[in-house]
């Protein structure tokens, strides 16, 4: 009888480690699968970053560009307006 209740026991406990081991490689597969989706939302955060910093001082230059032709218009119409 002891015998009988024992290997009972054993069986249980092999089944439950076999299914702990199981939802453990479950969950170690969605692990990595989430690292793997977190890497490519950096990677595009990152380039999206860069590709706004490449805007921004895209922009800037454009504002110079402009504040220099503005500058220059202005100093044209000065310089050859007539003073009264």
């Amino acid at each position: 009888m002891k015998s009988e209740l024992l290997l009972n026991t054993q069986a249980a406990s092999a089944t439950q480690r076999a299914d702990i081991e199981n939802h453990l490689s479950t969950v170690k597969r969605s692990l990595d699968d989430k690292v793997k989706e977190l890497q490519k939302v950096t990677e595009d955060a990152s380039a999206a970053k860069s590709s706004l910093e490449g805007l921004k001082v895209r922009s800037k230059a454009d504002l110079c560009f402009s504040f220099a032709v503005f500058v220059k218009k202005c100093s044209t119409v000065w310089t050859t307006s007539p003073v009264s």
